[in-house]
């Protein structure tokens, strides 16, 4: 005999990248804020953040990139070509903190 019904719990893992200048604390109060004023009242929602790593940018005109391109052209014979893209290393943002370092990727 099948039976159907409703699941009483749903979960949903959801990550966000941050640009410069935005903060984990401040853009994970407003997605629940968001998220809490779009559900039915009968839904109870619950946001549990994660690592909220901070948004870092290395500039292609730093010292720590430039140390890094002539070492890729010395080694492989060509010059790299920037490319800007975002991931998730939230100890990247720590150590532009606390060592003052920028971290090339």
């Amino acid at each position: 005999m099948l039976r159907s019904g409703l699941p009483s719990k749903a979960y949903a893992k959801i990550s966000m990248r941050l640009v410069p200048h935005q903060s984990s604390e401040t853009i994970t109060a407003l997605f629940q804020k968001h998220f809490e004023s779009i559900a039915p009242d009968s839904v109870t929602v619950k946001v549990t953040p994660h690592h909220g790593g901070e948004p870092v940018v290395t500039p292609a005109d730093g010292v720590e990139f430039q140390a890094a391109a002539m070492a890729f052209k010395d080694t492989f014979g060509k010059a790299p070509i920037p490319q800007r893209s975002g991931g998730s290393i939230p100890i990247v943002a720590l150590f532009e903190e606390v060592l003052g370092v920028k971290t090339i990727l």
